[in-house]
């Protein structure tokens, strides 16, 4: 294939490694519309405020990654010389009304609350997640999931409120960052899945999760440091236009360029907002995806914990009194733990906190997308190939499949790999 001047709108993980792989063999420039790249890849330091623990760099976004289920993003660390360092994924849950609280770190964290042992109600509701977990695989295995919700699926289980409010809506809405009634409205087989993929149907089936030692954005600056094109930072684009016969037109703030080819890396919605022209298979591929909005707010107010310090772990929903099905998550990853630091102060990244954190105790704080997975939206990723390739136009991001790392990872490179030829 003949060299092409190729411009890639998005400067996260998947406009990253599409540039990365395209510029093998093409003049790429990178165009992003903040001053930084990295997307969710965001390490912050603390503020001198914080004394002993002032310059910590502590990830706000992107935090791990595991070996099993992420080879496109660890194929791509591995060609920027990045390594990671193990860590893991512990989960716990507290409601606060109802005093209950439980930790999937060991034994002690699982009775968080002593008199949970003594609790008949509290070992009956650990079984159930026992079975639902053997049933979830077999009907996953047997295909009997398809056109069903998650909401659907547990009333066809008549699965117990409890297990529903105390088990499934908590996890999923952690995972992916969404309202309970969201999460719960997702298709079924698509999540059972990544819960099996990720050992979450079988502990004794967990893969290592890893982070990057010094936080992610060691990851963005190895990329920066060896990229061969051109990075735009601080260049929102307005719009792409596609004549028939001619060069993808950009317009951005202070004027307009043509290119050989656009990759658009960008949120779904996003994406379809930039297109002048789109038809009706890029209104049919883009159209139904819709995202949350979250506050991430990094911390050190240990109010935002469970009040059962046995039920720390390295996530930890809490359900505070009165909590709905619509509103936002409350999650607060605990970064000592995730990231294997040592600091004076418990640092936290709450996500919605309510009620606010003090002020004082804030750090940084930003707000992330995150794509809500509906059957609609799920659906239309199988368009998504057949709108790649059109009119020099080609798609990536995080909501070619689950909304994580390597969801953005792989559809950047496939974008390099199946649409231009570039060996990976």
């Amino acid at each position: 294939m003949k060299p092409q001047h190729i411009a890639v709108i998005g400067g996260g993980v998947s406009g990253m490694v599409a540039a990365h792989y395209l510029s093998r063999h093409h003049r790429v420039d990178l165009i992003e519309a903040r001053n930084r790249l990295g997307g969710h890849a965001n390490t912050v330091s603390i503020g001198g405020k914080f004394g002993a623990d002032a310059d910590m760099p502590v990830d706000t976004g992107f935090i791990v990654y595991n070996d099993r289920t992420y080879p496109f993003f660890i194929s791509f660390l591995q060609e920027l010389g990045i390594q990671g360092a193990a860590t893991e994924m512990s989960f716990s849950y507290c409601d606060l009304e109802r005093r209950l609280a439980y930790a999937g770190t060991n034994l002690a964290g699982v009775f968080a609350r002593s008199r949970q042992l003594l609790d008949p109600r509290f070992w009956w509701f650990l079984g159930h997640i026992l079975r639902f977990n053997r049933r979830a695989r077999s009907d996953l295995a047997a295909g009997v999931l398809d056109d069903l919700t998650l909401a659907e699926y547990l009333e066809r289980l008549q699965a117990s409120p409890r297990l529903r409010r105390d088990y499934l809506a908590p996890m999923t809405q952690a995972i992916w960052s969404a309202p309970e009634a969201d999460a719960l409205d997702a298709p079924a087989a698509s999540f059972i899945r990544f819960f099996e993929n990720h050992g979450l149907l079988d502990p004794a089936q967990m893969p290592q999760w890893r982070y990057i030692k010094g936080g992610s954005t060691t990851y963005v600056q190895a990329f920066a440091d060896q990229f061969p094109g051109r990075i735009r930072l601080g260049l929102p684009v307005r719009s792409v236009q596609r004549d028939t016969g001619t060069a993808p037109l950009i317009r951005y703030d202070g004027g307009e360029a043509r290119y050989d080819a656009v990759v658009i890396a960008v949120h779904a919605d996003q994406a379809l907002a930039l297109l002048e022209d789109a038809d009706d298979a890029e209104q049919a591929a883009l159209g139904e995806w819709r995202y949350s909005r979250n506050r991430a707010v990094l911390h050190c107010d240990p109010a935002h914990m469970p009040p059962y310090k046995r039920a720390w772990a390295c996530w930890n929903v809490l359900r505070q009194p009165a909590t709905t099905a619509r509103q936002p998550v409350q999650v607060t990853y605990w970064m000592n733990r995730l990231q294997r630091f040592s600091a004076h102060a418990p640092w936290l990244l709450s996500l919605n906190p309510s009620p606010d954190v003090a002020a004082e105790k804030i750090a940084y704080a930003t707000e992330y997308a995150h794509p809500v997975y509906t059957k609609a939206s799920t659906a239309s990723q199988e368009l998504l190939p057949g709108v790649s390739g059109r009119r020099e136009t080609y798609f990536c991001g995080s909501y070619h499949g689950y909304g994580f790392h390597e969801d953005g990872a792989r559809s950047g490179a496939l974008v390099a790999r199946n649409y231009f030829g570039i060996d990976l």
